[in-house]
């Protein structure tokens, strides 16, 4: 039986290469995509296999001694595939933050509209993401009454 192949969703180097703020680090591109992944593993929606063969580095994202952009790009090489989340996480990735909607950067640009020179500005810091969470908490919360679950994926 051949291995699944895994979806990519999204990488830093894509939004690296895209043209970015010659004053930020490359490692700035992962931030929004670390919110989201940090997100997904303090909602319970790491994959078990991800999540046990990275539990030290998770459990520095967990005790806030890393931030999340900064995990994405180091733990995670800047990627984020589907293998790193559960059938649900997927499922609710899959509604949040794909199709004509992309929700997701709604939510993550509505705090800093106004506040920074650039989107790729807001800062990957635990503030960032406390500001955002119950965005996305909220929008799991709609998911879910609206009857998403696994058989979504």
């Amino acid at each position: 039986m051949r291995p699944q192949q895994e979806h990519l969703y999204e990488t830093a180097e894509m939004h690296w290469r895209a043209g970015w703020p010659p004053d930020l680090p490359r490692t700035a591109a992962a931030t929004h995509i670390g919110m989201y992944v940090t997100w997904a593993f303090l909602a319970g929606l790491g994959a078990e296999a991800f999540v046990f063969a990275r539990r030290d580095r998770i459990d520095l994202l967990n005790s806030r001694r890393t931030t999340p952009g900064r995990f994405l790009f180091e733990d995670c090489g800047g990627r984020f595939v589907d293998t790193m989340l559960t059938d649900q996480g997927n499922a609710f990735t899959q509604w949040y933050d794909s199709g004509d909607t992309r929700q997701y950067l709604d939510d993550y640009f509505a705090p800093i509209t106004g506040r920074y020179p650039s989107p790729p500005h807001y800062p990957d810091t635990w503030a960032s993401f406390d500001a955002l969470r119950p965005a996305i908490d909220r929008r799991f919360e709609q998911w879910r009454a609206r009857g998403g679950g696994t058989d979504d994926f």
